[in-house]
C-alpha cells in the first residue's frame, strides 16, 4: 500500500494502517503526521485535555498518544478506559473490553499490574468515562479494573448460558 502525505501532514491511508505505516515513515513525514494530528485533536474536548497532559508528561514517545490511542479513542466512540501517562509514553486499558485468558481472568487486570510493575516513570493515572477525565490514584484504579472485569465476565457468560 503507498503512503501519502498531503503538506499539511494528514496521511492519506486507512485509519487501523497508520498504527503500523506511521513507523515507515521519514522522522520529518512523522514530524508532519504528529503535527496534524495533534491540531486535529484540539477540535475535540476530551482530546484536548489530554493534548495538554501529553505535551505537559511525556517526553518521549508521544506517538503512543497520537497514533494509538486516538485510534483507539474514535474507535470505542464514548466507551470508558483508564489512561496511564508516563514520562516516556502512554498505555490505553479500555474498560469494555472482552478478553479473557484460558483460565478465565479478564486481560486489562494482569496488563494494569504488568504496567505498574515493569514502568517507573508513571506520571498519572486517569479515569475518561461520560467524556470527562480525572486522575485517580492505583488504587482506585485497581478498583475500577475489578468492578469492569466482573460485569463484563457477567454479561459474556450471561450470552453463553
Amino acid at each position: 500500500m503507498n503512503t501519502k502525505i498531503e503538506g499539511n501532514g494528514e496521511v492519506l491511508m486507512s485509519k487501523k494502517d497508520i498504527r503500523i505505516t506511521f513507523y515507515n515513515l521519514t522522522d520529518e513525514q512523522k514530524k508532519r503526521v504528529l503535527y496534524y494530528r495533534k491540531r486535529k485533536a484540539m477540535n475535540d474536548e476530551l482530546l484536548k485535555k489530554m493534548v495538554n497532559i501529553v505535551e505537559s508528561k511525556v517526553k518521549k514517545y508521544k506517538s503512543d498518544f497520537y497514533i494509538h490511542d486516538m485510534e483507539v479513542i474514535q474507535e470505542i466512540q464514548g466507551e470508558p478506559f483508564i489512561w496511564v501517562v508516563r514520562e516516556k509514553g502512554t498505555h490505553f486499558i479500555h474498560l469494555y473490553y472482552d478478553g479473557f485468558d484460558d483460565q478465565g481472568n479478564w486481560e486489562q487486570i494482569p496488563y494494569f499490574k504488568c504496567i505498574l510493575e515493569q514502568f517507573h516513570d508513571i506520571m498519572a493515572i486517569f479515569l475518561v468515562e461520560n467524556g470527562k477525565i480525572g486522575k485517580i490514584p492505583i488504587q482506585e484504579a485497581l478498583k475500577i479494573l475489578d468492578i469492569y472485569g466482573a460485569e463484563i465476565k457477567k454479561s459474556i457468560f450471561k450470552k453463553h448460558a
